[in-house]
C-alpha cells in the first residue's frame, strides 16, 4: 500500500498502530515493511498464504 500524501510521520496520541499490525503479521510468520520518501508512505506486508489463521471458513 502507498499513500503519496501522508502526513510528517508524528504518531498521534494513540499511537500509529503499527506496532500492532507488525506484531500480528509476525506472529502468522510474516513481516511488515515501512518506507518514506518525503511525503510518500508505503508499508509492505508479507504473509504466508498456508497459514491456518488465514484460512476463510464458513
Amino acid at each position: 500500500m502507498t499513500n503519496d500524501g501522508a502526513a510528517d510521520g508524528q504518531e498521534s496520541a494513540y499511537g500509529s498502530g503499527l506496532r500492532n499490525l507488525r506484531a500480528r503479521v509476525a506472529a502468522i510468520g510474516g513481516e511488515l515493511a515501512t518506507t518514506r520518501t518525503g511525503d510518500r508512505f508505503e508499508l509492505l506486508a508479507r504473509a504466508p498464504a498456508d497459514h491456518e489463521d488465514l484460512t476463510i471458513t464458513r
